[in-house]
């Protein structure tokens, strides 16, 4: 026959869950430290939030050279705006309003197949350089990743990142 459930022996399932339960969560820590970054976005998610913001470029990375705040035409990377429509994208900060169609894939797909200058501005050379520097990176950045963040293109050994930005800043 069995023996009733009393106090003591409910004291003791208690403790051996409570047990079980520490083992399990302790088993699952791990030791390397966890990253400080946001996980990706993905689908659907990641083009609403490619959308809804301008971003602003804060560095350029070519092969495994550092990345740089600069663009070889010397004007500092967060000088650069870029905003990302369904189909088009517009790109500020050089010299020149730069635009053209964007193609974003729900798989992280970008690209970019001409950019075209909607202002013909006289500037100092370096300006007109950091336009024609930026599109010539666009046009071959194929991929991205996207955080509610940062922003990542990466294409043809370089990699632009940039994070959210305010277009009065």
């Amino acid at each position: 026959m069995n023996s009733p459930l009393t106090f003591s022996s409910l004291k003791y399932v208690g403790i051996l869950n409570l047990a079980a339960f520490y083992l399990v969560a302790c088993g699952s820590v791990s030791s390397t430290p966890t990253s400080t970054t946001l996980p990706s976005l993905a689908g659907e998610t990641a083009l609403l939030t490619l959308t809804k913001a301008p971003w602003k470029l804060v560095t350029i990375q070519e092969g495994s050279a550092l990345p740089s705040a600069r663009l070889k035409a010397g004007i500092p990377a967060n000088h650069i705006r870029l905003m990302l429509g369904k189909n088009q994208l517009a790109l500020t900060g050089g010299c020149n309003r730069l635009g053209g169609e964007v193609l974003l894939g729900t798989d992280g797909s970008f690209k970019v197949p001409d950019l075209s200058t909607s202002t013909e501005m006289a500037c100092e050379a370096e300006r007109m350089q950091a336009d024609m520097e930026m599109s010539q990176y666009l046009t071959k950045m194929a991929f991205y990743e996207v955080t509610q963040k940062r922003l990542k293109l990466q294409g043809d050994n370089k990699t632009l990142s940039f994070v959210t930005a305010s277009l009065s800043k």
